[in-house]
Parts: C-alpha cells; structure tokens; sequence
C-alpha cells in the first residue's frame, strides 16, 4: 500500500473522512436543510411583497374614488346652473373649462390603456394576462364614464339658449299725466341691455353649437380608428399560424365590437341632444365662485390621477418581481421532490 492510500485508510478509520454511504447521506441532509431554509426565507420575501402590493392596492381604491366623487360634483354642479343677466356667459366659460378637465383625463386614460394593452402583446409581461385585461376593461368603463358626462354638460348648454325670451325691448316708454312719451336716456340704456342680451345669447348658442360638433367629430374618429384597428386585426388573422394567436386576435376584435356599439350609442345620445337638465340662473359672485371650485376641482383631479398612475408603476413592478420568487420557491421545492425521489 502506497503512502497517499495509507494516509486516506487511517483518516476513514478515526472519523475525519466518512465513508462514501456516510457522506451521500449527510450530503443529501445538507442539501435538504439548505432547500427548506432558502423555502422559508423565500416566502418571507413573498410574504413582504404581497403586504406591500395589498397595501398600495388600497391606496389605489381610495384616490380613484377620491377622483370619482370629484368629478361627479363637479359634473353635478356645472350642469345645474346657467347665467343671468349679471354673470353675462361666466358659467359657460365654467362649463367649457370642466369639459377640458375630463377631456384631459379621458387622455391620460387612454395613454394607459394603450400601454396595457401593448403589454398584452409581449412575450414578458410584469403580471398575469387576466390582471392586465382587467385593468383595461377598467379603464375603458372610466373612459366611457367621462364621455356620458361630457354629454351631460353639453345638453345643459340648450338652457341657455332660453334667456333670449327673458328681455325684450319695449322701447322707453314713461307713463305721464299727459300720456306716455319716450325718455331718450331710458330708451338709450333699454337698448344695450337688449343689445347684451341678444349678444350673451348668441355667444352662447354658438358655445354650445361649438361644444356638440367637437364632441360628434370626437366619437366619430373614436369609431373610425377602432373601424381601421379591427381591419388591420383582420388581416393578422389570415396570417396567424398558432390557435393561441388567433384566439387573442379574436378577442381583440371581440372587444373593439364592443367599444364600437357603444361610441354609436353615445353618438346618437350627442346628435339627438336629450333632455336638458334642469337649471337654476346664478349671480356673477356664484359664477366665480364656480370657476374657482372647477380649477380647484381640475388642479386636485390631475394631482391624484398622475398619483394613481405612478402607484399602478409601483404595483407592476411588486408584481413582476412576486412573479420571480413565486418561480424560485416552485423551483426549490420541485428540488426537493427530486432529493427525495432519488433517495427513495
């Protein structure tokens, strides 16, 4: 026996090196041990994540509701009123400035909208398909919400046109002994404010001509893009080599369908016109006060909603990175399956 063979017999012998069964066993006990560790700790993290995800979801509920009930006063109280004599055309301006406010925020929604559902398309995505149609499904009811109320306040400008009938000139007739004659400074002052008046009503009516034709070119382009959308979907169709690719183009068409019927619906709501809601005429002091509420109403809902996006950021990446270690905790206890197996 050679020197190196006696070194290695008599360290077997006294316990510093195990025998090959011996040391197959407390291997595979050490690899088991260090599997189940990384398990736990794995799960602690996921744990983390999931309270960190539940936590800014919460956060989320609460500002998109903060956003509604704002919007909804806002739509409330703008086309519940229109001018008077004293406020001139106050409150259409008020009016046409809540109707850039939901504009703005159809846009921003529309932005995300297309940025999920380009994610839909990607080979990666940060979290389960169903999650992110679910967000566009959300997003497309906010966006029709926006526009019902954008044809709200627009119906409401037909109230307007009404005030014409209010004043009409007489001429400045003073009742005298004598009989009635002309006052030239009463005729005077009775003949601008007719001219005001008569200039206040046209101004409006063609504010709210104006409003009606933005708002009809508006949808009719919304149809006609979705239109081209569903063609352009069509010819991918014809070309689609997987059943999982015709199935999500099928769905896609499925969906603009619906997006579709429901512009025409809103279309026929616009051109028709509907029933104007009831109004009450406010002072020029209550108009101003209007315009500050609805700037204020319009600062506060830009603030939240670019909040409300950069928390959707947020979740996302919680998401994508749960993702990760729910595939890491799979994978080792999937190892710890085979340890067993093998040892079976």
């Amino acid at each position: 026996m050679n020197q190196p063979m006696r070194l290695l017999t008599t360290l077997a012998l006294i316990g510093i090196i195990c025998p090959m069964a011996r040391c197959a066993e407390t291997t595979t006990a050490q690899n088991r041990a260090h599997a189940e560790r990384y398990i736990q700790s794995a799960n602690s993290e996921l744990a983390r994540q999931n309270t960190r995800r539940a936590d800014l979801a919460d956060e989320m509920i609460r500002i998109d509701a903060d956003i509604e009930q704002r919007i909804n006063e806002m739509v409330d109280m703008v086309a519940s009123v229109r001018d008077s004599s004293d406020s001139k055309t106050r409150v259409v301006r008020a009016k046409e400035d809540a109707l850039d406010a939901l504009k703005a925020s159809i846009k921003v929604y529309q932005t995300v909208r297309e940025q999920q559902k380009r994610l839909l398309k990607n080979a990666y995505q940060p979290q389960p398909a169903e999650a992110t149609e679910k967000t566009v499904d959300a997003l497309d009811a906010r966006i029709d919400k926006r526009i019902d109320q954008i044809i709200e306040i627009s119906h409401s400008f037909t109230e307007h046109k009404d005030y014409k009938k209010y004043k009409r000139y007489s001429g400045g007739h003073v009742a005298t002994r004598r009989g009635n004659y002309v006052d030239p400074a009463v005729d005077l002052e009775l003949r601008r404010e007719y001219k005001d008046d008569v200039r206040q009503a046209e101004g409006i009516d063609r504010i709210a001509v104006d409003t009606k034709e933005a708002i009809v070119k508006g949808l009719r382009g919304s149809i006609d893009k979705i239109t081209k959308d569903n063609e352009r979907l069509l010819r991918e169709l014809k070309l689609a080599r997987s059943e999982t690719q015709r199935a999500a183009i099928k769905k896609e068409l499925a969906d603009n369908d619906a997006v579709i019927k429901v512009r025409r619906e809103q279309l026929s709501k616009a051109l028709a016109g509907g029933a104007a809601p009831a109004t009450r005429a406010i002072s020029t002091d209550a108009a101003l006060s209007i315009d500050d509420m609805i700037e204020d109403y319009a600062a506060r809902v830009e603030k939240d909603t670019r909040r409300l996006i950069t928390l959707k950021g947020q979740r996302d990446q919680i998401d994508s990175t749960i993702r990760v270690w729910q595939a890491r905790v799979a994978k080792a206890e999937k190892y710890l399956v085979d340890l067993a197996s093998a040892n079976d």
